[in-house]
């Protein structure tokens, strides 16, 4: 499966406005920022997350927080968002943040207890004293162990320029 487009990470985020916030909780009965995210790129998209050598995301545990996503390797640094970006304000528990840009001045988010998943400004809306960086999903993810034959697989993908 290839990368899912920017485009295609922002309109599956979209779909949950209106979700409820809850703390340490990761599917659309209820998530925090966090738990957001891990549910439109693993188990929406199918994504490896951080920190997982398999696809895909079930909603049963947390899965990855803000400062894995700060440091996964499938996801470049840039300096402007566009939409499907990444936005994460770096720190832990509530010092900090993540969201999915939907434009290059919005994004949506699991933003608190009062307004749940909700579109908002990127500015202004993290912690204001974590710093926000910008990153751009730009791999699947290894599922190693998955799929007999996936390491093969993608070892000549990246030989023969298939990805």
């Amino acid at each position: 499966m290839a990368t899912p487009s920017p485009s295609l990470i922002a309109s599956d985020a979209m779909q949950y406005q209106g979700v409820p916030y809850a703390w340490a909780k990761a599917n659309p009965n209820g998530w925090d920022c966090s738990g957001f995210v891990n549910w439109v790129l693993g188990h929406d998209l199918g994504m490896a997350l951080p920190g997982s050598v398999k696809a895909g995301f079930s909603g049963k545990s947390h899965g990855p927080v803000v400062v894995q996503y700060a440091t996964w390797t499938k996801a470049t640094k840039v300096r402007s968002p566009e939409a499907g970006d990444l936005c994460i304000w770096y720190g832990l528990g509530a010092a900090g943040h993540i969201g999915i840009a939907v434009s290059p001045t919005q994004m949506i988010s699991a933003l608190n207890p009062a307004l749940g998943t909700i579109v908002t400004d990127i500015q202004g809306t993290g912690p204001p004293s974590a710093p926000l960086t910008y990153r751009r999903v730009t791999g699947m993810g290894q599922a190693v162990g998955c799929i007999p034959g996936a390491g093969l697989i993608w070892m000549l993908s990246k030989r023969f320029s298939l990805t």
